[in-house]
């Protein structure tokens, strides 16, 4: 059989997936349509010209159902044939809106369908083809925004001449609701702010481009240094209360260096309680910052009732941040990995915290889970003064 695939379909229109073939005549014996298929292994159906419209052979129905056997002399239309109402499928169409107007019962799911190219027949697909390319282009197109949300992250990491950063994310899924921001607001202010967000991880992944595009917005517009911190706060938490859904939230960590006054505010919304590494009388040691209010996206914040922990910027060492992924990380039987091992891990190996910390944290938590899989994203972020 000839193939007619020589058309320039997009990859979400039906025609870029059509089997291009010319269709039998009716009239010839099953015997001989055996022979289309026999020369073309590829070949898995053919269009039958039929008195009124088109059916559809396909070699499923000849091997599965032995009806090749059976009446080999008799007419191709004698079979019991696909065939519905084809007019509606072009070639052009979206394979997307196409699926939907089965699903919905608008079109008569069948196992194989006619399509049209101006009018005239084209070719055959298969209900299984459809569902199986939908399947792939969701997956192209998980990965682009993944790898557009990967390019965002690099250019968020900011570095100065008393601290520099180091983040990771490890995705439990390839998109995911873990973010982090940082920028310099001024040139005595600098921002560094971790969140995670509370929904499925598509959801999630768009809240996250959100919240960046509100960040980078501001500062592009040199809004940054103009607002005061609160206010930039308050600001985000009224943009998520009104756009995102009810049932989600973002937890959210915010520190302000104050390079001027050699202190950090720490601003703690719901987001995992973060160690800050201190120097103290010649020992160092590991506090954490518990949350001090709700989750942004909740509740409508007007004015913040508890002022925001304040540190000596001389006596800090570093800040270990990390989003709850780690601590609810699971083993084959169900056990999570805990605030404590990560205390543990940390105190094991403060030193190397501006050398592949993350790395050795993620070993540990590899061989926590075993064959178990990710439950959540992980972020770790570390902040190093100098």
């Amino acid at each position: 059989m000839d193939k007619l695939n020589d058309f320039d379909f997009h990859r979400t229109q039906i025609g870029y997936i059509t089997e291009c073939v010319e269709p039998i005549s009716g009239i010839i014996t099953v015997r001989d349509s055996i022979g289309y298929f026999e020369n073309d292994p590829e070949l898995q159906a053919l269009p039958v010209e039929l008195e009124q419209g088109y059916g559809v052979l396909s070699r499923d129905d000849l091997e599965q159902d032995k009806i090749g056997f059976r009446n080999a002399s008799k007419p191709v239309s004698s079979l019991n044939l696909h065939q519905g109402n084809y007019e509606s499928i072009n070639s052009r169409e979206n394979i997307r809106k196409l699926f939907l107007q089965i699903a919905g019962g608008e079109l008569e799911e069948l196992k194989y369908y006619v399509v049209y190219h101006n009018n005239n027949l084209f070719g055959v697909v298969s209900l299984h083809n459809i569902i199986r390319h939908i399947s792939d282009i969701q997956n192209w197109e998980v990965k682009q925004a993944r790898k557009m949300q990967q390019k965002v992250l690099e250019r968020n990491l900011i570095e100065d001449s008393s601290f520099r950063i180091q983040a990771d994310i490890r995705l439990s899924h390839d998109l995911g609701g873990d973010y982090y921001y940082s920028a310099h607001i001024s040139e005595n202010l600098s921002m560094i702010s971790c969140f995670d967000v509370n929904a499925d991880h598509i959801t999630a992944s768009m809240i996250s481009v959100m919240i960046d595009a509100y960040f980078k917005t501001r500062n592009y517009l040199h809004e940054l240094e103009k607002e005061d911190v609160e206010k930039l706060i308050l600001g985000l938490n009224s943009l998520l209360l009104e756009e995102i859904p009810q049932d989600s939230s973002v937890s959210g960590l915010f520190l302000f260096i104050r390079k001027n006054e050699s202190k950090v505010y720490a601003y703690n919304f719901g987001y995992t309680a973060p160690f800050f590494i201190l120097s103290e009388e010649g020992k160092i040691r590991a506090k954490k910052v518990s949350a001090q209010y709700r989750p942004l996206g909740v509740e409508d914040i007007v004015i913040f009732r508890d002022a925001p922990q304040v540190y000596e910027m001389d006596n800090l060492k570093s800040i270990f941040i990390y989003s709850d992924g780690a601590e609810d990380c699971l083993n084959p039987f169900g056990e999570k990995f805990g605030m404590e091992r990560i205390k543990n891990c940390l105190v094991k190996n403060f030193k190397k915290l501006g050398d592949g910390f993350s790395s050795i944290l993620y070993d540990e938590l590899d061989q926590f889970r075993h064959s178990a899989p990710l439950v959540d994203d992980i972020t770790t972020l570390v902040v190093l003064f100098r």
